[in-house]
């Protein structure tokens, strides 16, 4: 009787334990992905952002050009 409890709760503590270790392995896998997730969604959104800004300064960088050039050949136009 006592050698069948004993093997029941060695069996229960085994399977306690590997509900743990597993329950802690499935939570940090879980923990890992979810911070390769945030880390590439946010490296996807900083890009985006440095990308949309040079686009932005380009487009700001072009149009002031632009209109000096035409200021510079409308001068000219009225000077000569």
């Amino acid at each position: 009787m006592a050698v069948r409890a004993l093997r029941y709760s060695a069996v229960g503590a085994l399977r306690y334990l590997a509900v743990r270790v597993l329950r802690y392995s499935a939570v940090r896998a879980l923990r890992y992905l979810a911070v390769r997730v945030l880390r590439y969604s946010a490296v996807r959104a900083l890009r985006y952002s440095a990308v949309r800004a040079l686009r932005y300064s380009a487009v700001r960088a072009l149009r002031y050009s632009a209109v000096r050039a035409l200021r510079y050949s409308a001068v000219r136009a009225l000077r000569y």
